[in-house]
């Protein structure tokens, strides 16, 4: 379905988003006295979660059984809310409210992570109640 196609692309690029504001204006702070920031597994996460979602991507758009579809499709929820969840709870930035991890890259996070389920929602929408073949996407 040339939908599933477009959404699962749309998925990829903001995966490739993620990884690319970790690395440039969402940073995390750098070394500080010798000591790494709690935030540097924030980036480290970050960049780790955002790969799976984009690999997920690809093997969605290649996936011909709807079963497959829906555990592909299942696990790159899951690292959504991952994504979501990273910033505040898995590795929380510090919570100084002037840290540029604070500002920039847990509001980041937490954005792009809604967007990737609000996304992948529609996904799942139009995927159940396409019209196509019992077994085949």
């Amino acid at each position: 379905m040339k939908i599933n196609k477009v959404i699962n692309g749309i998925v990829l690029l903001l995966s490739i988003s993620i990884i690319w504001g970790v690395l440039t204006f969402a940073h995390v702070c750098h070394e500080m006295k010798g000591m790494v920031p709690a935030c540097y597994s924030t980036k480290i996460g970050a960049l780790i979660l955002s790969v799976l979602v984009g690999s997920l991507s690809l093997f969605i758009v290649f996936a011909k059984q709807k079963q497959l579809w829906y555990v592909l499709f299942i696990v790159r929820f899951i690292l959504s809310l991952a994504i979501i969840g990273l910033p505040i709870v898995i590795a929380p930035v510090c919570e100084m409210k002037t840290m540029h991890c604070y500002v920039y890259t847990r509001p980041f996070l937490i954005l792009t992570g809604v967007i990737l389920i609000g996304i992948q929602l529609i996904s799942l929408i139009t995927v159940t109640i396409s019209k196509g073949k019992a077994n085949e996407i």
